[in-house]
């Protein structure tokens, strides 16, 4: 019941790490520059610059190597990120080589890149997996010192914009920069204050501009980056300071930006059919992705809002993306789908299944029960997935659609919001190529055959050029949307959310929850408290008693692989471990009780919802009966079959 808490933020700390780093300038001469992140004005990490000239062959060229470090701390998990990048230049700036070792996991992914003529051949490794491919080049590629020549004349007044190309490493793309001077002002730094020039970056590929200044010689002096967590900034500094002491925790209140609170609480969320959507955007300077695909169209857009329809009784909508490519079937750097632990797991996870669809789902369950929730993990690929089988909701999918190539299903990671728990978070799940059709599937936020509608993707990706087009969407939207619910169905029926309906009402001793189709009367002298919390509190109300009693009522989502008494049986058990819990018929629902010495705990299993009832204090096990008699919920829902 943990797990669901953990997958939002760790894509989007991974996203805004890669932009910091791709725009890295780096010193032109011989010498050592140290930087000190930080986010949301807490210290994260760091960043070393070192620049040495080399003789090859008789042919003068500059090497430029950057180490970076960034630590985060979230529920207790630490999240660690860490970039190598060392860069060969010709004595012109002009790219000639480079190799990047990045870790966001607990493996290293191994980048080498060599430019040639028209074309730059990259070459990634992870263990013993090497998958190589070419990247077509018509452009001429600035490397760091390079770069840093180019952005001295703006310092002269000659120009105000200059214009390069670079390859960008952790995209595996080439972008295109412009940089434009904004302003002269002095900075202060961890060496002393720095005369500078703001400029304005820009990259035709990517939306948020961030801004950076620089010193008389093109040196990055300080950067900044907006996100959704706070300013991530760099500042020219010492060794000292800028060596990383601790972990950085950013302020709870920041997390609390990249998540979306609902208009309405809905019930059975991970079965509802279809869904209307209202997406109002805060920063439509930052455009819209392409969000029409399979079970997914745009009704309306303007620069500000859209109405999206998901539906998942239609494979294919309007504008929907065609047949699989080749590089939704072939391994990668990411998904090596011939690798022999990938091999035996689907052999186990499909046996002799033989439908397309069959396949899809028993995947889907094999991943789902054999993974385990991990903060710590930001991206890792599937060779580590396969045998630590750990990470986030991005190593979910990436595994997934993993064993799904493997067993001839193509497949491609999504990436967008998904409903749970009164709100909009962040996440990643597959879309696969079974029967003639493109069908979503999530092991990780959980339900009975195909993913449900309560989610919708801004971005797709077969990985094979990288993670850039799942990030760069999250850009546009992590932190800047409103989203509401105009409309869902479930079990054939819609429901419509009328305008400015509240969440939930307080009429005299009763909390109704219209959505939920729930009312709650309280006892006497009892006051509610709590009925606003989200994601990654589970708890949907609570009411507090004169004498210090607590009753909390919490929304807990269905998981695979067990029965309704099971599952009933599993909820009370992990709050209250003593003692033993009895089957009951509450509600008309399976449900189970048990109770300890000042406390008492039921849990109601209705279709893949569980309603918790916890209390706390004196006259526990009486007071339980009592809230549990003055509940009403609507008609009871068939607990699934499993996949």
């Amino acid at each position: 019941m943990k797990v669901y808490t953990r997958w939002v933020i760790v894509p989007i700390a991974l996203a805004l790490f890669w932009a910091w780093i791709v725009f890295a300038g780096a010193p032109g001469k011989e010498g050592v520059r140290w930087y000190e992140l930080t986010m949301a004005s807490q210290k994260v990490g760091y960043l070393k610059l070192e620049t040495t000239t080399l003789s090859r062959a008789g042919r003068s060229l500059v090497k430029t190597a950057e180490e970076s470090q960034m630590v985060l701390n979230r529920l207790k998990s630490k999240v660690e990120m860490r970039v190598g990048l060392v860069y060969e230049e010709d004595g012109d700036g002009r790219l000639l080589r480079f190799r990047a070792e990045t870790a966001a996991s607990n493996r290293t992914m191994e980048t080498i890149g060599e430019v040639a003529e028209g074309t730059i051949i990259l070459t990634a490794r992870v263990g013993e997996s090497v998958q190589t491919r070419k990247v077509p080049l018509d452009l001429l590629l600035l490397g760091p010192s390079g770069i840093r020549t180019a952005t001295m004349p703006l310092w002269d007044g000659g120009v105000t914009s200059i214009q390069f190309a670079m390859f960008s490493v952790e995209f595996s793309r080439v972008h295109n920069v412009t940089r434009t001077a904004e302003l002269r002002e002095n900075v202060e730094t961890g060496t002393g204050t720095v005369p500078c020039l703001r400029l304005k970056e820009t990259c035709a590929e990517m939306p948020i501009a961030r801004i950076l200044w620089v010193d008389r010689d093109g040196f990055e002096v300080k950067t900044s980056d907006p996100s959704p967590f706070g300013e991530l900034q760099s500042l020219l500094s010492t060794e000292a300071a800028a060596d990383l002491a601790s972990s950085g925790r950013i302020p709870e209140e920041q997390y609390q930006n990249t998540i979306v609170r609902s208009n309405v609480r809905v019930g059975q969320a991970r079965q509802l059919e279809a869904m209307t959507l209202k997406i109002k955007h805060r920063r439509p300077e930052l455009g819209w992705p392409v969000f029409d695909g399979p079970g997914q169209k745009v009704l309306e857009q303007t620069p500000q809002t859209i109405v999206l329809r998901i539906d998942r009784g239609v494979a294919s909508m309007e504008g929907a993306s065609g047949p699989p490519l080749k590089e939704d079937l072939a391994p990668n750097a990411y998904f090596d789908s011939e690798d022999p632990a990938i091999r035996d797991a689907v052999r186990e996870a499909i046996g002799e299944e033989q439908d397309g669809l069959g396949k899809a789902l028993r995947l889907k369950r094999w991943v789902s029960e054999h993974m385990a929730f991990d903060l710590g993990i930001a991206f890792a690929p599937s060779r580590e997935l396969v045998r630590d089988r750990r990470g986030t909701c991005v190593g979910y999918a990436c595994l997934l659609a993993t064993m799904a190539r493997a067993a001839q299903l193509p497949a491609r990671m999504l990436m967008g919001y998904v409903y749970t728990d009164g709100m909009w978070g962040g996440h990643a799940w597959v879309e696969m190529f079974v029967n003639g059709q493109w069908r979503p599937f999530d092991a990780a936020v959980n339900g009975p055959g195909l993913a449900d509608a309560a989610r919708f993707a801004y971005a797709s990706s077969n990985l094979s050029a990288g993670p850039a087009d799942l990030l760069i969407g999250g850009q546009q939207l992590f932190g800047n949307l409103d989203v509401k619910i105009l409309d869902y169905r479930l079990g054939g029926a819609t429901v419509s959310v009328p305008p400015g309906r509240p969440a939930f009402q307080v009429s005299e001793n009763a909390y109704i929850n219209p959505g939920l189709k729930m009312k709650v009367v309280k006892p006497r002298d009892f006051v509610f408290t709590d009925m606003d919390r989200v994601w990654p509190d589970h708890t949907l109300l609570r009411m507090t008693g004169p004498e210090g009693q607590g009753v909390s009522i919490l929304q807990k989502a269905w998981r695979p692989g067990r029965t309704a008494a099971a599952w009933a049986r599993f909820l009370v058990d992990d709050i209250i471990s003593e003692g033993s819990a009895n089957e009951a018929m509450i509600l008309n629902r399976v449900a189970c009780l048990k109770s300890a010495p000042g406390r008492a705990a039921a849990a109601v299993v209705d279709g893949t919802d569980a309603w918790v009832v916890l209390v706390e204090g004196q006259n526990a096990v009486e007071l339980l009966r009592q809230v549990l008699s003055s509940m009403t919920l609507g008609p009871a829902k068939a607990f699934p079959e499993d996949d």
